[in-house]
């Protein structure tokens, strides 16, 4: 059962979860312990690099992006857009599944989770998705804001920014929390529907 677990990409704290479901009762370093020994988990072992690490003030930055994957729905093979908000100071998270990344199910997804949040944050750090960014000019690579998109930055008051193109580390504790909820939450599940997942 653990193999198995391991070869589906399962993080150590998701198989002892599923383990105790089952009746394992050990502990967490002994289970660790064992999925190193294990040929499919040292083939997964990504390579080590490092980051420079920043921090920003409460209310300061929030962090958004999309990612994209496949998930079971009614044992239907669906591809699911996952919308991921994260406050930078406390890494709370708030995410939401979709059908689609239009602008407008962005911008209701940023009005949800900006209620969840009680607010929303100063500077809201995103990629340059075609629904927020149209392009950018000038040597220094402005990004060309889309109007409507620009207009909801207003309505809030927060001020967009755009990472540099193929600069994925800018907002690498989101990228982090999207690893989470795949690895340790989608990854291998099957949902009646979509409401049943989100």
């Amino acid at each position: 059962m653990i193999q198995e677990k391991v070869e589906k990409g399962f993080t150590i704290s998701r198989i002892l979860r599923e383990l105790r479901a089952e009746g394992y009762s050990g502990g967490r370093s002994i289970l660790a312990d064992y999925v190193r020994t294990l040929p499919a988990r040292r083939a997964q072992a990504p390579a080590k690099t490092v980051k420079r690490r920043f921090e920003t003030r409460p209310g300061e930055e929030m962090q958004i992006d999309w990612s994209v994957g496949r998930v079971l729905i009614g044992g239907v093979p669906t591809v699911v857009h996952v919308l991921g908000c994260l406050l930078c100071a406390s890494r709370k998270l708030w995410v939401h599944i979709y059908r689609n990344e239009r602008q407008s199910t962005l911008l209701e997804g940023l009005a949800t989770a900006f209620e969840y949040f009680h607010g929303c944050t100063l500077r809201l750090v995103l990629d340059n998705m075609a629904t927020a960014v149209l392009g950018r000019y000038a040597p220094n690579g402005l990004p060309v804001w889309h109007p409507r998109f620009l207009d909801f930055a207003r309505h809030y008051g927060f001020e967009p920014f755009a990472c540099a193109v193929g600069d994925a580390d800018r907002k690498g504790k989101k990228e982090k929390s999207f690893r989470l909820v795949w690895d340790d939450f989608l990854k291998g599940s099957e949902f009646d529907s979509l409401d049943e997942l989100n």
